[in-house]
């Protein structure tokens, strides 16, 4: 106690006054004691604010360091810059980690806001905890909802229940159930510090009624909203007893929808608008879905300034549902949301979209990215997957392709199907990795099962990779029957012509190839018009590589086939034939070099320099894989029973063992020949070695 009370044994009350008075001999510390005492019973006494700061400005000028310390607080966060500074320095030769925060808390009243953001931030990381709660408010300004919630966090952690709300509602707004579950958490707490913090318990209240963070409760709804009412008619109030009442459904339910009409006619209040919205425009609690009155309550909402109304009416003008689309309204109400409300994660999401769409605004990937890494960090699991879509794409070149497959691959085993597609294909293609047939089959059945047809066809084709032709076709037949007149139905009738064909369902070759052709895939047509030449349809034939021929090098091929041999009502003409082949043959087409090889080889009209080719293209042919090529090379360009027998014979050694032929290999058991002596030239002449 300080020496001139030490002495006087009379009530603390009497004391006071006296204590005000000047001159008489006090020192800092006991100066600076009297504004502890004066502050401790200001109630009491009715003692002013700016009397027990005159005191604590009479410590401070006697030298008391800590009423230094003390005006410091008070004028620095008050926002009394001059003041602030005059005692900053004080505080700074004390404590370096409050003065930056103090400085931050001026910077901040100053709207230099950036540049208290770092001083906050150094204040915070120097172990001043009162900079956590500014710091939430600031990134919370800035739609930074992810680092808001962290400082929010710290803040309510060292005990300043300012932040419990605020980090209450992120959580409950927040899409992750786990984090609605520890918005839950964090207003139990605060309840037990603050049992009749009125937003705490209405927040609760409509947590158990939503089932938000905890199971639905409508029990515990009650008994919250009976303590809050307490004779409270107030407009939250009756909105919680309303939805309570709605939520019950039976008699009461009438009564909530009745009260909450009351209260827009009466007030105008958003709030109960956006409640009415929401059951009207889905149909909740058994109430039968009207887009009408859905419209109507939303508008009021919106008008009201509550930002979630204004989102769901800028979905409804993205959607042009129930009102005329308007895509610069839309991106107009989402801005204007989330200004209002920063940790709107629906609203996040929307602009991500919007960006990445060109939707009410340019197309900018960047800025899109930058919103669904937002909504994505609050838990959208939509957002994390649209981002991870736009790295797929390209459009984020600096992002970490890795890290977005192991997103993909995270998403599909929390069970969305679309994520569960893209990983999938991406393991199919080998897509930055390496190519895991099993993992794309995996996956992409995931999908498939979800119904997503975009998995069908890559599915299909990791089917027919493996060589389950019988599961491949199915998955083919659906997309070839269920999406006719697309790219994707024609590409899978195709090849579904092709197995069908292999299987030796021609019937049902034909029938695909038809409907892959008639949607303008060539190679399809060729195929109809080859079976078509099998069995020896010639006029079909004929009209299908008319058409092709030009652009196909096979229908060329079967064209110079038509006047080599004289089929479909064409007659034999070795020019025309070989004008035909020799088209195929400059396309690289194997088959045509043979042909074209055999006939000039036996032509009987075509004059003798022409002929002249014949060896080289039979050879070309031979060395390319054509083993009809080899064979006439073996049995008719060098007959067996002639001069040429050895070279023939090496032609038919080579068919037998590079082109795996057992005819060849038949011929030349018959005639016991091996061809050693010429078989290096033919190896020569391919480019192999002996």
């Amino acid at each position: 106690m300080m020496k001139n009370l030490r002495c006087r044994l009379v009530p603390l009350a009497l004391l006071l006054p006296a204590l005000m008075m000047a001159g008489c001999g006090q020192d800092a510390k006991e100066l600076y004691q009297e504004a502890r005492i004066m502050e401790s019973a200001k109630a009491e006494n009715g003692y002013s604010e700016q009397e027990i700061l005159q005191k604590y400005e009479e410590a401070a000028q006697a030298g008391s360091e800590d009423a230094m310390l003390h005006l410091a607080g008070v004028y620095c966060e008050s926002g009394d810059q001059s003041r602030c500074l005059q005692y900053l320095p004080k505080v700074r030769q004390k404590q370096a980690a409050l003065a930056d925060y103090y400085d931050g808390v001026i910077e901040m009243s100053r709207g230099q806001d950036e540049k208290a953001a770092d001083l906050l931030t150094k204040a915070f990381k120097g172990g001043e905890a009162r900079a956590a709660y500014k710091l939430a408010e600031y990134y919370h300004r800035r739609h930074s909802v992810h680092e808001a919630a962290k400082y929010y966090k710290a803040a309510f952690k060292s005990g300043d229940n300012r932040a419990a709300i605020p980090l209450a509602r992120i959580c409950l707004n927040s899409k992750n159930p786990a984090a609605n579950t520890q918005g839950v958490e964090i207003l139990q707490k605060l309840l037990r510090a603050e049992p009749d913090n009125r937003e705490a318990l209405l927040l609760s209240a409509r947590a158990y009624i939503l089932g938000l963070g905890a199971p639905v409760s409508l029990e515990k709804a009650g008994e919250i909203i009976k303590k809050i009412r307490g004779g409270d008619d107030s407009p939250d109030v009756i909105i919680a007893k309303s939805l309570y009442q709605i939520a019950s459904k039976g008699a009461e339910q009438n009564n909530g929808i009745a009260a909450l009409k009351s209260l827009i006619q009466t007030k105008m209040n958003p709030e109960a608008a956006y409640i009415l919205y929401d059951i009207y425009y889905h149909g909740l609690y058994g109430i039968e879905k009207n887009l009408k009155e859905a419209i109507y309550y939303v508008r009021i909402a919106a008008d009201g300034g509550l930002p979630k109304g204004m989102l769901a009416l800028a979905e409804m003008y993205r959607q042009g549902q129930g009102v005329n689309a308007n895509y610069d309204e839309s991106f107009r109400l989402t801005n204007k949301a989330l200004a209002a409300e920063p940790d709107l994660v629906d609203a996040m999401l929307l602009l991500g979209q919007f960006h990445a769409e060109g939707i009410g605004t340019r197309v900018d990937p960047r800025e899109a990215y930058r919103y669904y890494r937002e909504a994505a960090a609050n838990g959208s699991r939509q957002a994390e997957y649209e981002g991870a879509l736009l790295v797929l794409k390209g459009f984020i070149p600096d992002a970490n392709y890795a890290e977005t497959i192991t997103i993909l691959r995270k998403l599909a085993d929390g069970g969305m199907p679309e994520a569960a597609y893209q990983f999938g294909h991406i393991q199919f293609l080998g897509n930055g990795v390496p190519r895991d047939f099993i993992l794309a089959e995996e996956y992409l059945k995931k999908a498939v099962d979800k119904g997503v047809k975009e998995a069908f066809m890559p599915y299909a084709t990791v089917l027919d990779f493996k060589g389950d032709f019988d599961n491949a076709a199915l998955w083919y037949k659906v997309l070839a029957d269920e999406s006719i007149g697309t790219e994707v139905s024609a590409e899978a009738a195709a090849r579904l012509g092709e197995l069908y064909e292999t299987m030796g369902k021609i019937k049902e070759a034909k029938r695909y190839y038809q409907q892959a052709y008639d949607a303008g895939i060539r190679s399809a047509g060729v195929n109809l018009g080859r079976l078509y030449y099998i069995e020896e349809d010639f006029p079909n034939a004929v009209s299908i590589f008319k058409r092709e021929a030009l652009e196909s090098s096979v229908a060329a091929t079967f064209m110079g086939l038509m006047y080599d041999l004289g089929k479909g009502g064409i007659a034999i003409n070795e020019v025309k034939a070989l004008e035909w082949y020799d088209k195929a043959v400059k396309n690289g087409n194997v088959d045509a070099m043979y042909l074209e090889g055999r006939l000039l080889h036996t032509a009987k009209t075509l004059p003798e320099h022409m002929t002249s080719d014949a060896r080289n293209l039979l050879e070309s042919a031979a060395c390319n894989g054509n083993v009809q090529a080899g064979l006439y090379l073996g049995t008719v360009y060098y007959p067996l029973d002639s001069e040429h027998y050895d070279m023939g014979a090496a032609w038919l050694r080579y068919t037998a063992e590079k082109l795996e032929s057992k005819k060849a290999q038949d011929v030349l058991n018959k005639y016991q020949f091996n061809g050693s002596g010429s078989y290096s030239q033919v190896l020569e002449r391919c480019g192999l070695k002996h």
